[in-house]
C-alpha cells in the first residue's frame, strides 16, 4: 500500500531538516509517516516550497511539490496552492492513499479535483490538527453538510473534538490520538529540578501567561523553561515583561533538539499547556511517556490524552489559581507526583504510542478500499 502524506505548508528547503521541530502538526505527520513504515507500508511526506526535491529525514521520505504560497495563518505561511496543477494530480496519481492534514487547506478541498483530472481512484483522508483561517475549506467545515460534496473517503480525526457533528455528512472514523516513540522519550533519570516546563509555538492562543501568573503565586517561586519556535515575537517580548514584573525567572530558549527536550521532561517538575484549542496535545503525550506530570485545561481534546488525577490534572481554563494549586501539590508532594509520572509512563505505552496511530489508520485504509 502506497501512502502520501500531505502537509499543506510551504517550507524553505533548508527547514525540511528541522520540520519535526516547527510544531505539533508537523511532528504529527513525519512521526506517523515513519512508524507506517515500520509496519511495512510505503509511506512518505510531500510538502510546497519554491521548487520540486526529494529528501530524507531520519528515515522519512520528503517530497515538495513546486507551489505558491496562498494563505498565511497563524503559524506563517501554510497553505500553498500547486503552481503546476498537471504534475502534481500525475504524482498524487501514484498513490493508493493521499492523507492531507488539514481541511482548512485550499490544497485540501482541490485533492478531488486533481483526483478526477487524473482518472485515478486513490482514496483522500483527511486529518485536522486545528489550523485556522478564512480559507473555502474552512468555510465548508463551518458548514458541515457541505462536507459531504467535497468527495474525501472518510475523516480520521486526532480527537473526537476534530469533527464532531460530521458523522451525517461524511464517513468519520475512530480517533487517531497521537502518538509517541517511547523508546526516545523516557525517564532518563531521577533528578528533578524545580522547574515548569511549557513546549510549543510561542503564540497568543497558547495563553501562556496564565503559566506566568500561576507560577508568580507559588512559594519558593520556581523557575519557567520556554521551549518552541516563535512566532509571534510581540506576544514573546510581552510574556518576558509579565514574567520580570512578576518576579518569575522564565528561560525562553527557542526550538531544541529531542535529545534536549527529553532531558527537560526528565529534569523538570510538571509540563504545563494552558491552550484551550488543543485537538490533543502531543507534548502531553511525550511528557508523559518521560515519566513527567502534566497540567493541562479541561478543553477540547485534551482529556483524552489526560486522565484527571490519574495521569495528569485538567484544569478550568483561565482559572490561574487552580493552576497555581496544582503545581503547587506537585511541587509539594514527591510521591503524588512519582505516581502521576509512573502512571502517564504506562498509559502512552498501552495506548499512544505512534505504531497504534499506524495501525488505527491502517484499518481505516483498509475498510474503505475494500
Amino acid at each position: 500500500m502506497k501512502i502520501l502524506h500531505v502537509l499543506p505548508r510551504f517550507v524553505a528547503p533548508d527547514l525540511i531538516a528541522n520540520l519535526e521541530r516547527m510544531g505539533g502538526a508537523e511532528r504529527y505527520a513525519i512521526s506517523f509517516c515513519r512508524a507506517q513504515r515500520k509496519i511495512g507500508l510505503d509511506s512518505r511526506v510531500l510538502l510546497f516550497s519554491e521548487k520540486e526535491s526529494k529528501s530524507e529525514v531520519d528515515g522519512v521520505p520528503i517530497l515538495t511539490a513546486k507551489a505558491w504560497r496562498f494563505f498565511r495563518g497563524i503559524n506563517g505561511d501554510f497553505d500553498p496552492i500547486p503552481s503546476e496543477p498537471l504534475r502534481f494530480a500525475n504524482l498524487l496519481a501514484r498513490y493508493d492513499i493521499v492523507h492531507t492534514h488539514s481541511v482548512a487547506a485550499d490544497v485540501s478541498i482541490l485533492l478531488p479535483l486533481f483526483r478526477k483530472v487524473s482518472r485515478k481512484k486513490y482514496r483522500i483522508f483527511v486529518t485536522d490538527h486545528g489550523w485556522s483561517g478564512v480559507t473555502l475549506p474552512r468555510v465548508i467545515a463551518m458548514y458541515k453538510p457541505l462536507i459531504r460534496f467535497t468527495g474525501f473517503d472518510g475523516l480520521l480525526p486526532v480527537s473526537k473534538p476534530s469533527f464532531i457533528g460530521y458523522s451525517r455528512s461524511a464517513r468519520v472514523f475512530e480517533p487517531l490520538f497521537g502518538g509517541v516513540d517511547p523508546e526516545i522519550f523516557r525517564p532518563i533519570n531521577s533528578d528533578r529540578r524545580r522547574q515548569v516546563l511549557f513546549v510549543g509555538r510561542i503564540t497568543p492562543h497558547k495563553n501562556l501567561d496564565n503559566i506566568i501568573r500561576a507560577i508568580s503565586l507559588i512559594k519558593e517561586t520556581p523557575t519557567l523553561i520556554v521551549i518552541g519556535p516563535t512566532v509571534d515575537h510581540i506576544y514573546q517580548a510581552l510574556m518576558e515583561r509579565l514574567a520580570h514584573e512578576l518576579g518569575v525567572n522564565a528561560k525562553f530558549l527557542g526550538p531544541v533538539s529531542d535529545e534536549s527536550l527529553v532531558r527537560y521532561y526528565s529534569s523538570s517538575l510538571a509540563l504545563v499547556l494552558p491552550s484551550s484549542g488543543e485537538l490533543f496535545g502531543l507534548v502531553l503525550v511525550e511528557a508523559m511517556a518521560c515519566g513527567l506530570p502534566v497540567v493541562a485545561n479541561r478543553a477540547r481534546g485534551i482529556p483524552f490524552a489526560v486522565d484527571d488525577g490519574v495521569t495528569g490534572f485538567l484544569v478550568t481554563p483561565g482559572d490561574v489559581k487552580q493552576l497555581s494549586d496544582k503545581l503547587q501539590l506537585l511541587l509539594d508532594d514527591h510521591e503524588v507526583a512519582e505516581k502521576i509520572g509512573a502512571a502517564g509512563r504506562q498509559r502512552v505505552l498501552e495506548k499512544f504510542t505512534w505504531e497504534h496511530v499506524a495501525e488505527r489508520a491502517l484499518r481505516a485504509y483498509e475498510e474503505v478500499l475494500q
